[in-house]
């Protein structure tokens, strides 16, 4: 951060800098060019003394937050080398219950279109799910559905890919709202 904010005092005061050299060199000319000249640069000159002061100023306020970076660390910025392993943010019951196969997990409802499950449709195990809860609720589909709009946390296993997906509600509602 410290060296940001010192490159743009650096290029302000450069900029002073330049202007006054500028009017330096209209010193001796005859006629109203120098006149001029100090009028046009005079705003200028102004406008460019006080950004270099906010900037000293604001150099002064952020040091005093003692930040380490401004640099941003991403949630993903782990590599994820295998299959079974997860990025740090992902908590470890779901990490658990991802870690599972379909076939080893004891799902809180079965989605099947041909009623062999508790639920016809995926709509049908969410509105059954619970609103307020702090367990990952899980679920089996039968069958590989299209991608749908959720408002729930839950896990759904699909039988004929065996790959676990996690459809978390806040990412869908930012993708949503951002379409």
């Amino acid at each position: 951060m410290d060296d940001i904010v010192d490159d743009l005092k650096v290029w302000l005061s450069a900029a002073v800098t330049y202007q006054e050299t500028c009017l330096d060199g209209f010193q001796n000319t005859s006629g109203d060019a120098a006149a001029s000249m100090t009028k046009a640069l005079n705003s200028s000159s102004m406008l460019t003394s006080n950004t270099l002061a906010i900037v000293d100023q604001m150099s002064t306020v952020l040091t005093s937050f003692q930040l380490s970076s401004l640099s941003r660390r991403l949630l993903a910025e782990n590599e994820v080398s295998d299959r079974r392993e997860f990025p740090e943010w992902f908590h470890h019951e779901r990490r658990r219950l991802l870690a599972l196969s379909p076939q080893e997990m004891k799902p809180d409802a079965t989605v099947a279109q041909d009623g062999s499950g508790n639920y016809k449709t995926i709509s049908e195990a969410i509105a059954a799910a619970p609103e307020k809860s702090n367990k990952t609720s899980s679920a089996i589909e039968k069958k590989i559905l299209d991608a749908i709009s959720i408002s729930l946390r839950l896990l759904f296993f699909a039988l004929s890919s065996l790959s676990p997906s996690v459809i978390d509600h806040e990412a869908e509602e930012e993708q949503h709202e951002n379409k």
